[in-house]
């Protein structure tokens, strides 16, 4: 330690100066060392404060000034970074009502909803000139829908002998009536000229509506139109027509689903259920999936029924239980 004293002339760490050599060599034997260390800190120390002042102003000032902007966004309601551009709305009344009698149960629902927005997916584009322009019911909005689901235990135990073979047999079903799906329009020609970008697939150019009514074919298995396709003509250049993007309704729902299945029981827990189920057991066609009526005036097709849910499929199911 003497040789390192000795031969070493210590470097303030806080000043960068060089120390007495009287400071290196005996500070282990002099206190007054410590002394003349300590002024030499009080003498620099300023410096030293200064650059961790200099610091701190560097980290503090710009995290007050983001603050003050942020603050000042938020009251302006816009934001150089985004803005919210739309919001939906949606309002229901639900009813459900249960009974159970002897064998038979059902359960019945009864919903009357309108579900509200600007657009309804990220295909779907927002006009940028003015966000409500294209207010409307939602493409997924269902006004009515009502269903009723069923279970009766049938009285074949008591009418035939009771045994396995006649006892467990039970018929179920559901029952759905629902208005349609919204028409979504739309037009394909970019009059508006805001051409349509990435997912936004949907142009946000609308038809224009002459005002002398939809006219709604209650039957579009006819093969005709759905709506009255003359009252609607392209939007002129650099306009984007005057008709809502969703104004009215498609076909609704009229469905009925049902199974036959019969439970034997062997031990206490082991069990075989046997189902017969048939889906659309009336084979009603169905047209109520999303955009099953052509909405977009650019197609050959305008207001013409291009889809429909399957026909009645039937399938039978097994179950062990054990």
């Amino acid at each position: 330690m003497d040789w390192f004293a000795q031969n070493t002339r210590g470097v303030s760490l806080i000043t960068g100066r060089a120390a007495p050599e009287k400071t290196m060599k005996h500070h282990i034997l002099d206190p007054q060392v410590d002394y003349d260390y300590t002024n030499l800190c009080a003498e620099d120390g300023w410096q030293m404060q200064d650059r961790q002042s200099a610091v701190n102003n560097v980290v503090v000032v710009p995290v007050i000034l983001f603050a003050i902007i942020a603050v000042l966004v938020l009251l302006a309601g816009h934001s150089a970074f985004g803005q919210a551009v739309s919001n939906s709305k949606y309002n229901g009344l639900e009813v459900t009502m249960k009974r159970t009698t002897g064998p038979l149960t059902f359960l019945a629902s009864y919903t009357y909803s309108k579900s509200y927005d600007q657009t309804s997916s990220i295909q779907e584009q927002v006009d940028p000139y003015n966000y409500h322009a294209l207010d409307g019911v939602s493409a997924f909005d269902l006004k009515h829908n009502f269903v009723v689901s069923h279970n009766y235990d049938l009285p074949t135990g008591r009418i035939l002998p009771s045994n396995r073979l006649t006892q467990g047999w039970a018929l179920s079903g559901v029952t759905r009536f629902a208005s349609g799906l919204p028409v979504t329009f739309a037009s394909s020609s970019d009059n508006y000229l805001v051409q349509n970008n990435g997912v936004n697939a949907t142009s946000i150019d609308m038809p224009n509506y002459d005002g002398s009514g939809y006219k709604i074919n209650h039957n579009p298995r006819n093969g005709r139109p759905y709506f009255n396709t003359a009252a609607f003509t392209p939007d002129a250049l650099g306009t984007q027509g005057n008709s809502r993007r969703r104004m009215f309704y498609g076909p609704g729902i009229d469905n009925n689903d049902m199974a036959m299945h019969k439970v034997t029981k062997f031990t206490e827990g082991r069990s075989l259920e046997l189902r017969l189920e048939m889906f659309n057991v009336f084979n009603h066609a169905q047209f109520y999936p999303n955009g099953s009526v052509d909405g977009n005036i650019g197609d050959s097709s305008f207001g013409h029924v291009l889809r429909a849910a399957d026909p009645r499929i039937g399938q039978i199911a097994a179950k062990f239980t054990f």
